[in-house]
């Protein structure tokens, strides 16, 4: 395993159909191979494998828990095939909830995850390289151990709502972005519970404070953005006038 990389500062590529390692075999099939391996590993614990993607998969009553995988463009024969292993997890219940409430990301399933490395909260990029094959084997075993390690943990989370919703009130969770948990709180929790998390989120959000006031007045007198914020600030600005929240400056000062 690799940690912080050139790659963080990428964008994930898809895999090009890659030229042979040094023992004529190709990136491509010794990746796909890779995924298939660890698929294999995780099969005990309900995970589907989809060979397009690729991907695995496992359901739950209200949530799906996704594990992508992925490789680069910049293999290099005999000596880089990438594997690069992303968490994800969705909600067709809240997508459906979004499609009828006011939101913040609108019709999107999406609810929270990511690159492995960044669902702790001592975030990094994580990457293993398949390309040897004499230390392939063991870096196969470590994907998956991190895989256990990290991503089930994880997606445990959501085994306990109650339990989630106080967490994503109280504190910031790896990869669970503001507008994603306030979403979340909104359709799985309460208003009083979204409320209280955006509250926090002034205070513990960097730039937040600075901008919330202004940007809620320019909201209220102009009207609504037509895409989704990202700066914090501009997000709780958002919600606030979406979710009907009284002014979280008053409320949080």
């Amino acid at each position: 395993m690799k940690a912080d990389t050139e790659n963080q500062k990428k964008p994930p590529d898809k895999m090009r159909a890659a030229s042979p390692t040094q023992s004529g075999e190709l990136s491509r099939d010794v990746y796909l191979a890779g995924c298939q391996a660890i698929a294999n590993a995780m099969r005990e614990y309900g995970y589907v494998y989809t060979k397009s993607g690729p991907k695995l998969r496992r359901k739950s009553q209200d949530f799906i828990f996704q594990v992508d995988f992925q490789s680069s463009h910049h293999n290099v024969s005999g000596k880089l095939i990438a594997l690069w292993i992303h968490g994800n997890v969705f909600s067709a219940a809240l997508k459906q909830w979004r499609a009828v409430n006011p939101c913040l990301l609108k019709t999107s399933d999406y609810v929270a995850g990511g690159q492995i490395g960044n669902l702790l909260a001592l975030q990094s990029w994580m990457e293993w390289n398949l390309a040897l094959p004499a230390e392939r084997f063991n870096q196969i075993e470590a994907a998956v151990a991190s895989i256990r390690d990290i991503i089930l943990p994880y997606f445990a989370m959501f085994d306990d709502l109650p339990l989630l919703r106080q967490r994503l009130v109280l504190e910031e969770i790896p990869s669970f972005s503001p507008a994603c948990a306030l979403d979340f709180l909104r359709c799985f929790g309460s208003k009083n519970e979204a409320i209280q998390a955006a509250s926090q989120m002034l205070h513990r959000l960097p730039g937040a404070q600075d901008q919330y006031a202004s940007i809620l007045a320019t909201y209220r007198n102009q009207g609504l953005p037509s895409y989704t914020p990202t700066a914090h600030g501009e997000v709780l600005a958002l919600a606030t006038i979406l979710y009907d929240f009284p002014d979280l400056s008053q409320k949080a000062g």
